[in-house]
C-alpha cells in the first residue's frame, strides 16, 4: 500500500516532526534525500535551502544521505539506493527533475518503491511530481536549463496536480498572473497546499495534515 508525504517545506513548524510520527518511526530510517531538482537552481545562482531541509529531517529522526541521479542509469540507481527505507525528493525544478528522470529512468524505481509499501516524501518540486502532470507550474521555473523539450508528465502516484506554497508572497504572481492560464482547465484537478500543511497518501486515500491545528 502506498505511503505518501507531499510537503511544501519541511522546515515549517515541525512538519518533519509529524511526518515522522505518522510514519510512526521506530529507530531511524536510511532515508536518501534526491537533490536532483536544485542542480538547475544552482546553476543560475538561486539560493536553495536544501540544508534546512535536510537537518529538519535529521532531527525528526530520520538518517540521511545526498544522491543525485544526474549521470547514473537505472542499474547503478538500484544498486546505489538498494535497502533504504525512506526516498525523499527535494524542492527546485520539477522540469529539470523530468528531463533526468527520463535520461536515468529514475521513474522505474519510484513506482517499485513507492509500490513496495515505503514512505515517499516529497517537498515541493518532489510533492508536484507525485502527480500525473506538472504542467500547472511551468510560468514558475526556468526552462533555459532544460536540453530536451519539456515534459510535463508526473510520477503519477496520485490522480490530482499539487500546488505547493499557496499563500507565499514569494509565489503570487506566478500563481495568480503567469500561470492561471495554465490551471484553469476542466480536466485538471488541483490540491493546493501552504507550508503549514502536507498531504498524507495512504493507499488511495488521502487527507491534508494542517500543523496549525494538529498537536504533536
Amino acid at each position: 500500500m502506498k505511503r505518501l508525504f507531499l510537503t511544501a517545506s519541511l522546515d515549517t513548524d515541525n512538519v518533519a516532526e509529524s511526518v515522522s510520527k505518522h510514519i510512526n518511526i521506530s529507530g531511524k530510517l536510511k532515508t536518501a534525500l534526491i537533490l536532483t531538482p536544485v542542480e538547475a537552481e544552482q546553476q543560475i545562482g538561486l539560493k536553495t535551502w536544501e540544508g534546512e531541509e535536510r537537518e529538519a529531517l535529521n532531527r525528526a529522526n530520520f538518517s540521511t544521505f545526498d544522491y543525485t541521479i544526474t549521470g547514473k542509469n537505472i542499474t547503478q540507481i538500484k544498486s546505489d539506493l538498494n535497502g533504504i527505507d525512506v526516498l525523499y525528493i527535494s524542492g527546485g525544478n520539477e522540469f529539470y527533475f523530468r528531463e533526468k528522470c527520463n535520461e536515468s529512468n529514475f521513474e522505474i524505481f519510484v513506482k517499485e518503491f513507492v509500490d513496495s509499501g515505503r514512505p515517499y516524501i516529497g517537498t515541493s518540486c518532489g510533492s508536484i511530481m507525485a502527480g500525473k502532470d506538472i504542467s500547472a507550474t511551468l510560468k514558475l521555473n526556468d526552462l533555459t536549463c532544460l536540453k530536451h523539450p519539456v515534459d510535463t508528465r508526473g510520477f503519477n502516484l496520485v490522480d490530482f496536480s499539487i500546488l505547493p506554497h499557496w499563500g507565499l508572497e514569494d509565489f503570487k504572481t506566478g500563481y495568480t498572473s503567469e500561470g492561471f492560464e495554465d490551471m484553469y482547465k476542466t480536466n485538471r484537478s488541483l490540491v493546493a497546499i501552504n507550508n503549514y500543511q502536507y498531504i498524507e497518501v495512504i493507499g488511495d486515500n488521502y487527507r491534508i495534515v494542517d500543523l496549525r491545528k494538529e498537536k504533536l
